[in-house]
């Protein structure tokens, strides 16, 4: 349970690298997600090229008992993805103000 994922492609149409400022968001043991369908960020071990960690934006799907993708796609992980998640983070606040500016 939680290998690194080896010699797969990452998809980076949902990976996301979020610089925010230090103390405001912790990374946490993916045990201590949230399972109510709050988004979060997710990681998993990354050893291939640059190695790290991959991140995507999920939530918890409880009628499913699984990480779905995005804020609510209704499509899921691999199961090989939903075994590797290691560490989860809450999303960072959206901008202030009205989105049409």
């Amino acid at each position: 349970m939680n290998e690194p994922i080896k010699n797969a492609e990452p998809d980076r149409s949902l990976s996301v690298l979020i610089d925010e400022p230090e103390g405001t968001n912790k990374w946490q043991p993916i045990e201590t997600a949230p399972k109510d369908g709050t988004p979060v960020l997710l990681a998993i071990p990354w050893h291939g090229e640059g190695r790290g960690y991959l991140r995507f934006i999920g939530r918890w799907d409880w009628n499913c008992n699984r990480w779905e993708k995005g804020e609510s796609n209704r499509t899921y992980f691999t199961e090989r993805m939903q075994a590797a998640f290691t560490h989860w983070m809450p999303l960072p606040k959206p901008p202030e103000g009205n989105s049409d500016e």
